[in-house]
């Protein structure tokens, strides 16, 4: 695994087999950045509907603007009512259970999602540790995307937070920009054989 780190101007190669490690400094390990697929059992648990900010406001001057999230409170992450109105989405509630393949200390005993019925994106999640106690609490927020050719729209997440309930500790992530898809992207980032290989990273900060 790769990891790009700014204050060091330059990637990092990691061990794959690290997959309890932290990263980048906040709550993260390296399998709460999408594990392998293969290594886990699932089961569907239901189908449910849930409460979820699913199109936020279009409004640059707010949807890009950091302070349309709570920081702090007791909730940090929480989009303010400003960012625009909630919704029931329908989900699939799968439960995760990491097989032998991932040794006896992994470092979660299972794993809960909720996947929109019409995108399959993670709305919230949950992980419990190796005791089936609660650890970590995902809550995403995500917002669409126009594609002009005429193929439908792109999903993607618009904020995200982890809540460690274990330390009492929060991470999140907002855009601050607007995404560019398709012709938007400039030349020099479309080339897939050398964006999808770790020695693209070199040339982040040029």
């Amino acid at each position: 695994m790769y990891l790009f780190l700014p204050a060091l101007r330059r990637p990092l190669r990691l061990s794959s087999a690290a997959r309890c490690a932290p990263i980048l400094g906040g709550d993260y390990v390296n399998d709460d950045t999408g594990g392998i697929a293969t290594n886990y059992e699932y089961k569907v648990l239901g189908e449910k509907k849930i409460l979820a900010l699913w199109h936020p406001t279009s409004a640059p001057g707010v949807l890009f603007n950091p302070d349309s999230i709570q920081i702090k409170s007791s909730l940090p992450g929480w989009p303010k009512p400003t960012l625009g109105e909630w919704e029931l989405r329908d989900v699939y509630v799968l439960d995760i259970l990491p097989l032998p393949v991932m040794g006896p200390r992994y470092c979660y005993g299972h794993r809960v999602a909720y996947i929109d019925q019409e995108t399959w994106r993670l709305i919230p999640g949950e992980d419990y540790d190796a005791d089936g106690k609660l650890w970590k609490i995902y809550e995403n927020t995500s917002m669409e995307i126009p594609d002009d050719t005429g193929d439908g729209n792109y999903v993607q997440t618009y904020s995200e937070t982890l809540l460690n309930m274990r330390e009492t500790h929060a991470t999140g992530s907002i855009l601050n920009s607007p995404i560019r898809v398709g012709h938007q992207v400039p030349p020099e980032y479309r080339d897939a054989s050398v964006a999808a290989f770790p020695s693209s990273l070199h040339g982040i900060m040029k």
